[in-house]
């Protein structure tokens, strides 16, 4: 079975810079259109998880509100996104699907169950008071036809043309508490599965209060 470790900084550094080569032949305000975002002369602004960031075309960086290096993470999901704005329209289509019901994500079913959704079910399962208030303070849309019964579903914007479900199932005295992650089914012919996760990821730990981009502090 393949296994998913957390990328090493070196390798994600090496998506970014890839990323970037594609992106910066592309003027900016088409960029801009294409992802959802604002163009500021050779710079494209974008809303991650409600934080502005900004990818710089010239140097090459993507920069948290107020100036700061984004994190090397950050840096590689967003310009991947923006590498993929040419169908970042047909990602958004489709049923929503969970990470098992793709086939080619299957082999990485534990290690996401593991690195994305276990954190979460952990600071929820037994709180979903707690759950709701945090997916709400994200900008949270709750989605009523994706709730088992006991359960509550957000969907929560990622980036401005990325969407992911949230579904948490509380625990009680007899029955562990569940998490499930559900996306848009084009986004698995879009993105990666890599890409798919460091996205989940994010989201995962912004609404554990761990957002992604630090030069704000969570609501």
């Amino acid at each position: 079975m393949s296994t998913l470790r957390p990328p090493p900084q070196d390798n994600l550094r090496e998506v970014a810079r890839r990323a970037f080569e594609t992106i910066s032949r592309i003027p900016p305000e088409q960029l801009a259109t294409r992802c959802g975002g604002r163009a500021r002369g050779r710079a494209v602004e974008l809303d991650l998880l409600g934080r502005t960031v900004t990818a710089d075309l010239d140097r090459r960086v993507v920069l948290e509100a107020g100036g700061p290096e984004a994190t090397d993470a950050v840096a590689a999901a967003v310009t991947r996104y923006m590498a993929l704005s040419d169908r970042l329209e047909e990602a958004a289509r489709g049923d929503w699907i969970g990470f098992a019901d793709d086939t080619g994500a299957r082999g990485y079913l534990v290690p996401f169950r593991g690195r994305v959704v276990a954190p979460l079910v952990a600071a929820f399962g037994r709180r979903p008071e707690a759950f709701v208030r945090a997916a709400e303070a994200l900008g949270g849309e709750r989605v009523p036809s994706l709730e088992p019964p006991g359960s509550a579903a957000f969907r929560i914007r990622v980036l401005p043309r990325v969407e992911i479900a949230f579904v948490l199932s509380p625990g009680d005295e007899e029955l562990p508490a569940e998490g499930q992650m559900l996306f848009p089914r084009n986004m698995f012919r879009v993105f990666t599965v890599e890409d798919l996760v460091w996205l989940a990821g994010l989201a995962s730990a912004a609404l554990r209060g761990k957002h992604p981009v630090k030069a704000i502090s969570p609501p």
